[in-house]
This record gives C-alpha cells, structure tokens and sequence, in this order.
C-alpha cells in the first residue's frame, strides 16, 4: 500500500501505483503539464551549481532534520516564494533558516502532507503550500 502516483491526488494506492479512481489512465492528468514559471529557479546556478545554496545546505547541515539519517534534499519551509517571486525567501533567508536538510523519504511525507491538507506545522516549523 502506497500513496496513488497521480500529480497532487492524496488517496492510496492499494495495488499497483495509482488508487482506484486512476487506475484508468484516462482519468490521470496530462503528463507534460506546465509547471509554475518560477521552478525554473531550481535549475539556477545559485541554487543547484557547485557552489549553490542547495550544496552549501547540505555540506552544512547533512543529516536529516527530523529521522537524522542522510540529507540528500532541502525543503522550503517557506513555500510562499513561489507565489511572491520572493529571491530571499528562495535562496532560504540571510543563513539559510528557511531551509531544511532532508531525506527523501521525509521530504516526500512533508509533501504529500501540505498538498493534502496545506498549511500546517510540522517540528514547530511552519510550512505552506
């Protein structure tokens, strides 16, 4: 049992990858659906280059934190910046406070958790959707 591999859907696949109303692959949205213009920032060179903020968090921070095992992805605990086209926030504030290290799996579970039910806390932490 696993949560349904459609975009945004939040209901559980009990067999397979997709729950039973997308099972059918006529009722799952476009694969190649436009994404929010401001994504385009994750391929900038400040954020993901060798010496961008994503690396800097993690050789900073590289465990996990919440489980503590290895960090392998950063977290927006500010989400609004995509909305705003707010740099600051992106970039995670003046020392990174509004990053977080995290594994996959928790990052995965955050996620999953603000698209389902959006803002929320998390940790004392506050995350937005």
């Amino acid at each position: 049992m696993r949560f349904c591999s459609e975009d945004g859907c939040p209901d559980v696949a009990l067999s397979g990858s997709f729950c039973e109303k997308h099972a059918d692959p006529l009722n799952r949205k476009v694969q190649n659906a436009p994404r929010h213009e401001r994504d385009a920032w994750y391929k900038r060179a400040a954020w993901c280059g060798k010496y961008g903020v994503r690396l800097f968090k993690l050789q900073r921070t590289p465990l996990c934190e919440i489980c503590g095992n290895k960090a392998t992805q950063v977290h927006h605990l500010r989400e609004e910046w995509k909305e705003k086209g707010d740099w600051f926030l992106f970039m995670g504030g003046y020392d990174m406070e509004f990053l977080q290290s995290l594994c996959g799996r928790c990052h995965a579970r955050i996620s999953m958790k603000n698209l389902m039910y959006g803002t929320e806390k998390e940790n004392g932490q506050q995350h937005s959707s």
